[in-house]
């Protein structure tokens, strides 16, 4: 085989494999070993990472919890199906109670917004302006309350079956 013949099988093969590696970088995060596992600690960071994303009062969170769940290597799926929590039923009361967890540790008066209301655009705008801290600031902190949550009902509802499971091993003569 002469020069020219292997240079040109040598630039083919390195092309290839530069495209393959160009359109494959997701791959690889996809199959990261907790991506796709249903083990404990990627369950329950799923779960308490879904949490904290629901919590968010951005209309996204699923956008989001993609990105999040490879980067946090957690279940894919779980994360996902956890941002459900906030859903049309219940986004209302989750912005309500984000707003005055906020009013309260920012010490505001959490009366001012529900007072007045105007259904025009100036109103919601004037409203803007004094709602979006509070709301920030409590949907961050019940975020971070729900997602520890989350995580230690996983990690004790997973510990708590294995031990009935054990149990009921060992009550019916098995090891």
């Amino acid at each position: 085989m002469n020069i020219r013949n292997r240079l040109k099988e040598r630039f083919a093969q390195r092309s290839a494999h530069d495209q393959t590696s160009k359109k494959a970088w997701l791959g690889r995060y996809l199959r990261q070993r907790n991506v796709n596992h249903f083990g404990r600690r990627a369950v329950a960071g799923a779960v308490g990472l879904g949490f904290f994303l629901a919590c968010i009062p951005i209309p996204i969170q699923m956008f989001l919890a993609i990105p999040a769940a490879l980067a946090m290597k957690v279940n894919l799926a779980v994360t996902m199906a956890a941002t459900w929590i906030s859903n049309p039923i219940t986004l209302v009361p989750l912005m309500v109670l984000a707003y005055s967890t906020g009013c309260l540790i920012l010490r505001l008066d959490s009366a001012f917004v529900f007072s007045n209301f105007e259904p025009t655009t100036e109103w919601f705008r004037a409203m803007l302006e004094h709602v979006w801290l509070p709301l920030i600031t409590g949907s961050l902190v019940c975020g971070a309350i729900a997602g520890a949550v989350g995580y230690y009902a996983v990690l004790w509802l997973w510990r708590f079956n294995l031990l009935k499971a054990r149990r009921n091993r060992i009550r019916s003569g098995r090891k």
